[in-house]
């Protein structure tokens, strides 16, 4: 296994990895252990919580783009792979490609007056910001509504909008105040641009105020804009006269991330040359600055500890047909690790018989949702008639196709694909609270027993 590390790391080497100016406390030393021996019956339960715990330890920062938490994940995975005996497609499981992505690795602070606030939980910084560094600036407001007023009968002269624009564009680079940011949906529907997303990357640098309601939801960005876009969960605090703004935000473009697609397979005892492939993200956000971490336990360690389980099994059950196993990265950055796959296959795309795809795997109470269940009858036919024979799920509903996962760019080229996730638990996702200990497991070990049997009814 040494060797396959060795590998990993020079091929990785062209790349480069985003660090955090802080070190961890908790290292990849203190993961918690799963048994390293066979597969044994009723032993998935304890298999799927071991992994979920070890893939949110707080070694693997996230499993994203901070402390080199995608990379040390990929290791683990590697490791899991090799101590069941996969067998890997070349020179070892990895699959190295880049992509770009904004990171905070540095300092993430928001004080408004006398109130510091939490990040994840208050404020989440956008995910394409820049960095900024201010201190008790005073807080404006840019209403959308007044640049409405503003072209309120000119919206028919021939540039009125973008001389509106210029004006606002204007106001909001004096570096004296930070804006609060009103009724921004206005703006960039009256200058014809394509979204919130569009306008917000057409601000000058300085520090904004995005009220936000809802519960907060993080991703990551491929691009770094000039502003510094602060989403702000508590808008009362910004309502109040007089209010001063204090922003640390340390923002690292890292144009070539090292990322990797982990790959292994057990022959098939009858046909070699046909796949069964199960697949999922290891991947997740990482961490805002030093503090704000997002564990990601149902999405997606819940289904990257379904995928180790199940390669646990097959290497001890092989099937007639060869069962591969794709761990891919970039998910959470646009599908980017399962668009490269398909792109730069280690075995003819054809050769697929089906493909399971495994993205939330926590909590199966309420059941499940087969994403492609409309598109392949027959297969959720036998997936619904083993269900019902075995009794293991509440619940199983089909879907049409969509493109919210990895079994996507599959798809997009004909391989016959599923996307199961469950349905059920407190419903944390891409925050801070989707945490480990929040995940439940109800009637995932059922799931996993389904799945075998499905893969087993596949002819």
């Amino acid at each position: 296994m040494r060797i396959l590390f060795l590998l990993l790391l020079g091929s990785l080497s062209l790349c480069s990895h985003a660090q955090d100016s802080t070190a961890l406390v908790d290292d990849t030393a203190a993961i918690p252990v799963v048994a390293q021996n066979a597969y044994q019956p009723g032993q998935d339960s304890l298999l799927l919580r071991g992994y979920i715990n070890a893939l949110c330890a707080k070694g693997f920062a996230g499993r994203g783009y901070v402390n080199r938490g995608m990379y040390k994940a990929a290791q683990y995975i590697t490791t899991q792979y090799g101590a069941v005996g996969l067998r890997f497609f070349g020179a070892g499981y990895n699959q190295s490609y880049c992509y770009p992505v904004n990171t905070f690795p540095g300092i993430v602070d928001l004080k408004i007056s006398d109130r510091t606030l939490k990040g994840g939980e208050e404020y989440q910084v956008y995910p394409a910001s820049g960095s900024c560094n201010v201190e008790a600036l005073k807080l404006a407001v840019a209403d959308g509504n007044d640049f409405a007023r503003k072209l309120q009968g000119k919206l028919e002269k021939s540039g009125a909008k973008e001389k509106a624009w210029q004006k606002w564009y204007k106001t909001l680079s004096k570096t004296k105040s930070a804006y609060l940011l009103k009724q921004v949906d206005t703006v960039w529907r009256l200058m014809g641009w394509s979204g919130r997303a569009e306008l917000l990357e057409r601000l000058p640098a300085g520090v904004f105020l995005l009220p936000q309601s809802g519960k907060p939801v993080w991703s990551v960005a491929q691009k770094a804009i000039a502003a510094t876009v602060i989403e702000l969960y508590d808008s009362s605090l910004v309502f109040r006269k007089n209010r001063k703004v204090t922003a640390i935000v340390q923002n690292k473009w890292v144009e070539k991330f090292a990322a990797a697609n982990i790959i292994g397979y057990v022959p098939g005892t009858t046909h070699p040359d046909r796949f069964i492939v199960l697949t999922a993200h290891y991947d997740h956000l990482g961490k805002m600055g030093s503090r704000a971490m997002f564990p990601g336990a149902s999405d997606n360690a819940s289904g990257t500890a379904m995928l180790l389980t199940q390669a646990r099994y097959y290497a001890a059950h092989p099937q007639p047909y060869s069962i591969a196993f794709i761990a891919f990265s970039g998910e959470e950055a646009g599908l980017l690790g399962s668009t490269y796959y398909t792109e730069h296959p280690l075995f003819p795309l054809s050769q697929i018989r089906f493909l399971l795809n495994m993205d939330i795997m926590g909590d199966a109470s309420e059941g499940i949702t087969v994403v492609n269940g409309t598109e392949h009858k027959p297969a959720f036919d036998l997936l619904t008639r083993l269900n019902a024979e075995g009794k293991y799920l509440p619940e199983i509903k089909a879907r049409g196709t969509a493109r919210n996962s990895d079994h996507y760019p599959f798809s997009e080229l004909g391989v016959p694909a599923f996307f199961f996730y469950t349905n059920g638990g407190k419903g944390y996702y891409h925050d801070i609270w989707d945490k480990a200990d929040q995940v439940s497991l109800k009637q995932v070990p059922a799931l996993s027993e389904l799945i075998r049997q499905f893969v087993a009814g596949i002819q």
